[in-house]
């Protein structure tokens, strides 16, 4: 075991049961992005994690949440996970083939290696590297958060962006006409790539990356609050969030499911926010929310 191979882990599942799964391997991946390939009448949803002393656990832990996934779909079919190490080099070959030019609104999201056809006057044009962090333009929940961004966003607002991953976001608030974002992740990797991506596309002046826990590093009197995460790291983010923002900001989350919703409702009307629009694409929901105003 080399400390730069990777554990590619994959599962077998239903389409119904797709979008769960991949919630569970985005979790446990540490938000490290998941993969999707059609197998006959099923799905393959893959992801990468480290190949370190804790990979035997993190698996254990993928396969605790599928058994308890496959009470929530009986009729549906949800495998345990399967495993391979990946060297670093076979890794970056195979992410380059997952990862094309996305289009969200006006935002084009194009990859190092992608060649951009041309385009037209009034697209905004985000270069980006993954590495191992999550947020590529290429799954629902980042598009929708980026959906929502372009809706919510102002010339001049100051952000913060929780769980930047490759720091996406943060980049696309930028290049929108934002003043100032924080781009906070908890994970080195991540922080790694955001800044690596902000030097990229020129907003290292305007995007300040942070390695810290939430919004713990991050001063008040926000416009707005973004995060592409998790269902559990969306709640507890919605528990706070509002101590950070002006009276007229906004909160926008991303990363969970409609059946995940229900709760996150309710930890939102519990925080004081009210939902303002709600994107949606297959399972996947993205909600704009605000303290007691309209966008």
């Amino acid at each position: 075991m080399r400390k730069e191979d990777w554990l590619y882990v994959t599962v077998r599942c239903s389409p119904q049961a797709a979008d769960a799964v991949h919630v569970v391997l985005l979790e446990r991946s540490g938000n490290r992005g998941t993969v999707e390939q059609t197998s006959g009448d099923a799905l393959v949803v893959g992801a990468y994690i480290p190949l370190d002393e804790n990979w035997s656990t993190r698996v254990g832990e993928i396969a605790d949440c599928l058994a308890a996934l496959r009470a929530l779909f009986p009729d549906a079919v949800i495998a345990g996970p399967a495993a391979t190490i990946v060297a670093d080099k076979e890794w970056s070959e195979a992410w380059k083939q997952e990862h094309k030019i996305q289009r969200v609104g006006r935002l084009v999201v194009k990859p190092t290696w992608a060649t951009m056809p041309p385009l037209g006057p009034g697209w905004v044009i985000i270069d980006l590297d993954p590495g191992m962090a999550f947020g590529t333009g290429g799954h629902s929940s980042t598009r929708l958060a980026l959906e929502a961004l372009q809706a919510a966003l102002r010339p001049g607002h100051v952000l913060a962006d929780v769980g930047t991953g490759t720091g996406i976001l943060a980049v696309a608030a930028a290049l929108l006409g934002a003043s100032r974002v924080y781009a906070v992740d908890s994970d080195p990797l991540a922080v790694r790539s955001a800044r690596a991506n902000c030097r990229r596309n020129s907003v290292e002046a305007v995007v300040e990356v942070q390695c810290a826990d939430f919004l713990t590093e991050v001063p008040g009197d926000l416009d707005g609050i973004i995060a592409n995460i998790s269902p559990h790291a969306d709640a507890t983010l919605a528990s706070v969030a509002a101590r950070y923002l002006k009276s007229e900001g906004y909160l926008i989350l991303s990363g969970f499911t409609s059946q995940a919703e229900p709760e996150l409702l309710e930890t939102l009307s519990d925080a004081g926010f009210e939902v303002q629009q709600r994107f949606a694409e297959s399972e996947w929901v993205c909600l704009s929310c605000a303290l007691g105003r309209a966008l």
